[in-house]
């Protein structure tokens, strides 16, 4: 009888500490919804310039430039963004000979109406942060949990 209540207290306290466990908050994420009216803010063709991905430990934050290890052929590519929500991906000169055949790859996009989030389907839907959007420059930021690895992109017309 002593060990039956001995395993039910272990196992009460084992629960009792667990269910006092932090809970993690998940900021929430701002899904891209609905295209906001000034989509032609985004409209025309932007090249990839720079790709980086960081790696946040507890004393400090690793970055590796990804960009540079992208094949020539890839880094000439561009986005063509359409208004309505079309997206192509355009080669550039330096075709890659997996590429020859094709000469530009459809898709969608979506603006949230905030700006705040990007979401690409080129195949497969990602969502980005959007961390700078101007006439000129685009810089994206992969959706991760905190602490966890994400990427920047940074396009250019």
């Amino acid at each position: 009888m002593t060990k039956v209540r001995l395993l039910t207290a272990l196992t009460l306290g084992t629960m009792l500490f667990a269910s006092c466990e932090k809970q993690l908050e998940e900021s929430p994420t701002p899904r891209a919804t609905s295209q906001s009216s000034t989509d032609a803010s985004l409209a025309g063709d932007w090249q990839l310039v720079a790709y980086k991905g960081i790696v946040p430990t507890p004393n400090d934050v690793r970055t590796t430039n990804i960009f540079v290890m992208l094949d020539e052929c890839s880094k000439d590519d561009k986005l063509h963004f359409e208004a309505a929500g079309e997206l192509t991906q355009l080669p550039g000169a330096n075709v890659c000979m997996k590429d020859a055949k094709t000469s530009a790859k459809p898709g969608t996009w979506a603006l949230s109406a905030d700006k705040k989030a990007l979401t690409l389907n080129l195949g497969e839907a990602k969502e980005y942060l959007v961390t700078s959007l101007s006439a000129s420059s685009l810089k994206l930021r992969s959706v991760a949990k905190d602490g966890q690895p994400y990427t920047e992109l940074e396009y250019t017309r």
